[in-house]
């Protein structure tokens, strides 16, 4: 039972963690070391991300925000997470 309580307050406390925005504009994007990058949007998040820069871990998001980029369509839906250090982590990207 303790087991169960745990992995419900972790799984509450992920949820608060996560972010969402909707109709944003990219402005440039980049590839950093070997497994991902980042990306800057015209519209301010908020919460604020440091330096306004969304990380993220895997490369097929970069194909979606190329596609985006180049296609001059917006991210329909962003979902990313806050750290304590003020850098932000995309875990969803979807474009119109």
């Amino acid at each position: 039972m303790k087991k169960i309580s745990t992995m419900f307050f972790l799984l509450l406390s992920w949820a608060a963690n996560a972010e969402e925005a909707s109709n944003l504009t990219i402005t440039n994007f980049g590839v950093q070391g070997a497994a991902g990058g980042y990306f800057r949007l015209a519209q301010p998040l908020v919460p604020s991300c440091l330096y306004d820069v969304v990380y993220f871990a895997h490369n097929n998001h970069l194909s979606t925000l190329l596609a985006a980029k180049l296609a001059g369509k917006k991210l329909s839906r962003l979902t990313y997470s806050k750290e304590a250090n003020g850098t932000c982590n995309a875990s969803l990207i979807e474009i119109e």
